[in-house]
């Protein structure tokens, strides 16, 4: 259930960074393919999710062409916080969001239902090299755990 509301949160985030803008934003939590380890899940995934949206890469396939790398976060609610505050107010529409108590409150809300719906994991950033990606500008971060992991994508596009 928790996953869901973080969804929900995160499509509405989308929609109001996507209005009035000439920019596409794409804001996901999604709970990473079974694989041994963390990159072979996002290998997994990104792989799936080209094909789920009949992209072509020139270079090959993710993992093929490109190296995944991640970097453990050990204490990652600055990072977070900071990430949030970037992709949640990043169009012109969101920048009137007044700053200050009311931004930290959305942030603080979207990252209490993160925090409930992946548990207590590990949180990593996610590295693409050469960064092949679709979109103009992006963070992704991962959360690994005993028995799922999930990954956390922001972007955004014209």
């Amino acid at each position: 259930m928790e996953l869901l509301k973080c969804t929900g949160f995160l499509d509405a985030m989308t929609l109001l960074n996507s209005a009035e803008s000439d920019c596409y934003a794409e804001f996901y939590l999604t709970q990473l393919p079974q694989a041994a380890n963390l990159k072979s899940a996002l290998a997994l995934h990104y792989a799936n999710y080209l094909k789920e949206n009949d992209i072509v890469l020139r270079d090959g396939a993710a993992g093929d062409a490109w190296s995944i790398d991640t970097l453990e976060i050990p204490a990652p609610s600055t990072m977070l916080d900071a990430t949030c505050r970037k992709w949640f107010f990043c169009s012109e529409h969101m920048t009137s969001t007044p700053s200050g108590t009311h931004r930290a409150n959305i942030i603080s809300h979207f990252l209490d239902e993160l925090k409930q719906a992946v548990g207590a994991a590990t949180t990593h950033r996610v590295y693409i090299t050469p960064p092949c990606w679709y979109a103009i500008d992006w963070d992704e971060i991962a959360f690994e755990r005993e028995d799922r992991r999930y990954l956390l994508h922001f972007s955004h596009s014209n």
